[in-house]
């Protein structure tokens, strides 16, 4: 059976259950349907973790810059200015074509677009020095693949900044990701901050920064673009009014107004020189 074998996807003003034929297939459907509504998205726009990410990578204007999985090219427009340019690449097309859009309306000229998985770029080996990846690894059906054509595509010395939700290190059955499923259904897997660390150490990088950045958010601000009166809002609601003292305090859930605490991983790592 098939790992993503349905998904819920809005077309017009309808909900309609598709099975898509593989996980690509997944997030084509999710974010092909929702890339109106990301290009929208104040906190994938400025966000604080963008912010924190863009600061500690510490850019001195040359860099040759691959963003992956770019979404609507918040992240690849953030650096484009301080940089000298910045390849997006992403597996779905709407969201591509919000990018462009984006990017030609604020005149931002020094970024290409790639329409592939961030597992294949067809990018030229070590021609890179810097790859970027934000709010997007928990959908990656291979952490570890990303990780390893990241490292191809960099030259010696070159580094790899990450910025993705993680979950609490106390979180042992997994609660948080049953979760993210439940708004949608192209989430792969959130990790934990140690499991990062030991990604990243056993790919053969060097750990330069990993932090968790904390963030209280509303339940609608966390449900967008999924709208609030929704079966799978209303799923997603009572699975947290549900959780136990343990797991709700893991999360600081506090329930008039429903909200908790949102965590997000910022990682740089350089590859090293043989």
């Amino acid at each position: 059976m098939p790992a993503y074998p349905w998904i819920i996807i809005r077309e017009s003003t309808d909900y309609i259950v598709v099975k898509p034929a593989d996980k690509n297939e997944a997030i084509k459907r999710f974010f092909g349907a929702n890339a109106d509504s990301y290009s929208r998205s104040q906190s994938h726009e400025s966000g604080k973790d963008l912010e924190i990410l863009v600061s500690e990578l510490r850019l001195t204007g040359g860099e040759e810059v691959v963003d992956m999985a770019t979404g609507t090219g918040f992240t690849a427009m953030a650096v484009a200015e301080k940089v000298n340019r910045v390849v997006a690449v992403d597996v779905t097309s709407e969201m591509l074509e919000k990018a462009k859009a984006l990017s030609k309306e604020r005149k931002i000229r020094n970024i290409e677009f790639v329409n592939a998985d961030v597992t294949s770029t067809g990018l030229r080996s070590g021609s890179f020095d810097l790859v970027l990846t934000r709010r997007a690894a928990h959908h990656f059906s291979s952490v570890t693949g990303f990780i390893e054509e990241a490292k191809r595509v960099l030259r010696p010395g070159g580094r790899i900044g990450i910025v993705d939700m993680t979950i609490p290190e106390g979180d042992s059955v997994e609660f948080f990701n049953h979760l993210e499923k439940l708004r949608d259904n192209s989430h792969e897997r959130a990790l934990k901050k140690t499991e990062w660390l030991n990604i990243l150490e056993s790919s053969g990088l060097e750990v330069i920064l990993c932090k968790v950045q904390e963030e209280r958010v509303t339940f609608e601000a966390w449900l967008y673009p999924v709208q609030p009166d929704t079966l799978i809002a209303g799923s997603c609601r009572e699975y947290l009014l549900g959780l136990d003292e343990e797991n709700s305090s893991l999360i600081g859930l506090e329930k008039e107004p429903l909200s908790f605490i949102k965590r997000r991983i910022i990682a740089i790592a350089a590859k090293k020189f043989s």
